[in-house]
């Protein structure tokens, strides 16, 4: 898994070479995916994410997490969170999701944003020791 993390970030390198973000490049409307492994178990999280020209996440945002086989977990929202962007198209920050009253941080550890500003890929630390890989694609 190491191992593959570190190619899709190289991978993800070119994405930005030539790139020229601005501050509030960020702010829209995406449909977010992100996929986790801790352990042997398995999950995807997908949310409708909305973020202002300030960076912050619209809180109360409902997501669903989807597990191996189909089952769903509903209930789960953002509360919180912050992303920034700089002129190399580099994105940071963290977002907080509520799953079912246990509030969970995850922090952007490498993501890119695309050129025309659509799509934002890369890699979260989960506060559960996890790891996510994560795309948001602009509605």
């Amino acid at each position: 898994m190491k191992t593959f993390l570190f190619f899709l970030s190289v991978a993800l390198m070119p994405f930005a070479a030539e790139a020229g973000c601005t501050k509030g490049d960020t702010a829209g409307i995406y449909q977010g995916y992100a996929t986790s492994t801790r352990g042997s178990t398995e999950w995807m999280v997908t949310c409708t994410v909305s973020v202002n020209d300030r960076g912050r996440l619209k809180k109360g945002t409902a997501c669903k997490r989807v597990f191996p086989g189909g089952s769903v977990e509903t209930g789960i929202k953002i509360v919180g969170g912050r992303l920034s962007v700089n002129s190399a198209c580099k994105v940071t920050g963290y977002l907080l999701l509520d799953f079912n009253g246990a509030t969970s941080r995850s922090d952007v550890v490498q993501a890119t944003l695309s050129q025309d500003s659509v799509d934002i890929v890369g890699i979260l630390a989960n506060d559960d020791g996890s790891i996510s890989l994560f795309s948001a694609v602009r509605k």
